[in-house]
């Protein structure tokens, strides 16, 4: 008998950390939030970050989000 297929997921869940705890960021895509948290139904591709804080140096990078799993994203931020 034929089993029903899963089709592929083109989204996953990003979990993001940072060090110092509780800054802000934001995804190019436009999703956001504060650390420690974990954003689902994120598109998976290659998706640009930023985040600054004032008293910190601006972070700016990439992270590939993977389909139907959790990525794990943590900032670490300078003093400036």
């Amino acid at each position: 008998m034929l089993q029903p297929s899963t089709p592929p997921s083109d989204t996953g869940d990003l979990h993001v950390t940072s060090v110092p705890d509780g800054i802000s960021f934001e995804l190019y895509s436009g999703e956001s939030g504060t650390t420690e948290t974990t954003l689902t139904g994120v598109p998976a591709l290659i998706e640009p970050y930023m985040s600054s804080e004032p008293g910190y140096s601006q972070v700016i990078g990439s992270v590939t989000v993977q389909p139907n799993t959790i990525t794990d994203l943590n900032i670490v931020y300078s003093l400036k």
